[in-house]
């Protein structure tokens, strides 16, 4: 990103921050209720689900309060899915002037940034937002590529407060693409304040409550930290685009500056047709950085097409002019909090068991109150009463009050609620259920899977909304000139030239796509194993060259060796055929009038030679 110039006064500045700050509070003041219920659901996932007021007496009565917290093992059960497959970004053409080769390099160059910016976990942990409070958040930022280096890159980054974001009211959006402004806060300690912008006051980015403690992150105190605030601000200029028709140059599509009318003329003066013209926005992206009443820094231009912040929501529900969003334990709270109470009470009862109270005459234990007040405090040797009237015989103890049936009823009731209201039961969570075979099992499984996909589905169209805005940015940041690598399918690394390749990263337009399944390394298992499969049910001619394949996919050190020993063995005893080439020439042709088969290296089919370095 690059800072703009002409900074403003410090009147424009203090009216842009107030304008600003107006911003903020409406996008907070709009997404408010569903802000404080997200809250409330992630403390009742950290554990905190006892209310206040029962949670204190208890404690003055010395009852028992247990938490049984099963909110984590069904979250879990969403997002360790998203930890076990991989998320990965991938790059096609998009239109006629989109080459392949460029294709594969952007793909290539996307899976570098995902690799270095540790994506897999970013994207995990978004996703665990959604599935816990119904948002998450990730974003893009420029970074340098080393501390010596003038190259800027491309970083994924997580946004570990998911209620640091504030949207743009307006946005309707899934993906906020079409968001005009949006804030993310943050907090620094006043120390770093003062040696970043020492002539600023260190005056912070307050916000009303009760959302003031949704923007804190949890790791600061509030009391001692600074709240500064990131504005994205997205403006919009308009412009003429034209359609001509040049006899010489065919087609031509640009934007023009001036009186449409006068365009005209000089078109036809040259004997250019204009085709059609319209009146478009030229969208600019930039970021500010505002303390409570200044403009720290900014503003600092982004070259993609939208504000950098990627947003996944759980479930929404659109009341008329209002959305009710939520994530898998919205609903799940109340069976929680009936698991508690029985769990408690049932624990109270089993700690009641050996403090029946005694059954007696208050002339049994005259002079001796004190000792039988403390009897069940702890464990004494022996305890001595009167004896005087021997009909009353010694003080007995009632019997212990038994299991309370209804509150074991009200656990297993508890816990079915509990998988009816987030849709994940006993064949999810590993325990054992009514089904018998693999078959019924796996089916209760994917419906569990389907129940819960919403949440997985919007993350992956966060992830593919991020992957469109870093198409769009690469051509910017990685300058013809430039070495990148980039990185197959099978994550093999490699050095590509830009120029010298022929790879141009600003012509054509290129989709993105979103993969999701296991790794490459667990592929590559899975099908050596079905091909082991195979080579048991194969005569030995056609069995051979599976043998070699498998051997090839294996971690065997030295495999490749091994697999030319092997396959020299094969063709000496005949079961295979001898090499219909001698060392050292090209590809075999195909039948004539097919073109020689490109060459191959680890992960990259398409690239050619003097791409790669």
């Amino acid at each position: 990103m690059t800072q703009a110039a002409n900074p403003m006064d410090a009147v424009a500045a203090l009216q842009f921050v107030k304008e600003a700050r107006a911003r903020f509070n409406a996008g907070l003041n709009a997404d408010k209720d569903n802000r404080d219920m997200a809250l409330e659901d992630l403390r009742f996932r950290s554990g905190r689900q006892w209310s206040a007021l029962d949670e204190a007496r208890r404690k003055a009565d010395g009852r028992p309060i247990l938490t049984i917290n099963r909110m984590s093992q069904f979250v879990k059960q969403v997002t360790g899915e998203l930890r076990r497959s991989k998320i990965a970004l991938g790059c096609t053409p998009g239109d006629g002037d989109a080459d392949p080769a460029t294709a594969e390099v952007m793909a290539g160059l996307i899976r570098a940034i995902e690799r270095t910016s540790g994506a897999g976990r970013i994207y995990a942990r978004a996703g665990d937002q959604v599935t816990s409070c119904g948002m998450g958040h990730m974003r893009l930022r420029l970074v340098w590529a080393d501390e010596r280096s003038f190259d800027r890159e491309i970083a994924i980054e997580a946004i570990r407060n998911p209620f640091s974001v504030v949207w743009d009211e307006r946005a309707v959006k899934d993906d906020r693409s079409d968001a005009r402004w949006c804030f993310v806060t943050d907090e620094v300690d006043p120390a770093e304040f003062k040696s970043r912008w020492p002539n600023a006051t260190p005056s912070g980015w307050d916000a009303p409550l009760p959302s003031a403690e949704q923007a804190m992150p949890v790791s600061h105190s509030p009391s001692k930290a600074i709240t500064i605030c990131e504005y994205w601000l997205v403006k919009e200029t308009p412009t003429q685009l034209v359609r001509l028709f040049d006899p010489n140059q065919g087609e031509i599509v640009t934007e023009i500056e001036g009186d449409p009318a006068a365009i005209r003329e000089e078109a036809q003066a040259r004997g250019i047709e204009v085709v059609e013209l319209r009146t478009v926005q030229r969208r600019t992206v930039c970021s500010y950085l505002l303390s409570g009443s200044e403009v720290l820094e900014g503003p600092i231009e982004w070259p993609g097409l939208r504000i950098p912040i990627f947003t996944a929501v759980g479930e929404e529900v659109d009341l008329g002019p209002e959305t009710y969003r939520h994530g898998l334990l919205r609903f799940a709270k109340d069976p929680q909090r009936m698991l508690n109470f029985a769990a408690s009470s049932d624990a109270e009862a089993y700690g009641l068991a050996p403090k029946a109270p005694f059954i007696l005459a208050a002339s049994q234990i005259k002079g001796f109150e004190d000792q039988w007040a403390d009897i069940n405090k702890g464990s004494v040797p022996y305890a001595v009463y009167n004896d005087s009237l021997p009909q009353l015989g010694k003080p007995s103890r009632e019997p212990p009050p038994g299991t309370n049936p209804a509150l074991l009823a009200m656990a297993q009731q508890a816990s079915q609620y509990l998988k009816d209201t987030t849709g994940i039961y006993d064949a999810s969570l590993g325990a054992r259920s009514n089904e018998s075979s693999g078959v019924a099992i796996e089916a209760r499984d994917a419906q569990a899977d389907t129940g819960t996909y919403v949440y997985i589905d919007n993350l992956l169209a966060a992830v593919e909304a991020m992957g469109r805005e870093i198409v769009a940015v690469i051509p910017a940041v990685y300058s013809g000139r430039r070495q990148i690598r980039i990185l197959g399918e099978d994550d093999a690394p490699a050095i590509v030239a830009l120029e010298r390749g022929g790879i141009v990263l600003d012509r054509g337009k290129y989709d993105v796509i979103v993969k999701t399944g296991p790794a490459y390394a667990t592929q590559r298992e899975r099908s050596a194993e079905l091909l082991k499969d195979l080579v048991q049910k194969l005569p030995p001619q056609l069995a051979t060259p599976v043998v070699l394949r498998i051997i090839a996919m294996s971690e065997v050190r030295d495999a490749e060796g091994l697999a030319q020993e092997l396959r020299a063995i094969a063709e000496q005893t005949g079961l295979l055929p001898p090499p219909m080439a001698p060392p050292g020439a090209g590809p075999p042709m195909g039948p004539e009038g097919m073109p020689p088969r490109p060459p191959e290296g680890p992960g990259f089919r398409s690239l050619p030679p003097e791409v790669m370095q």
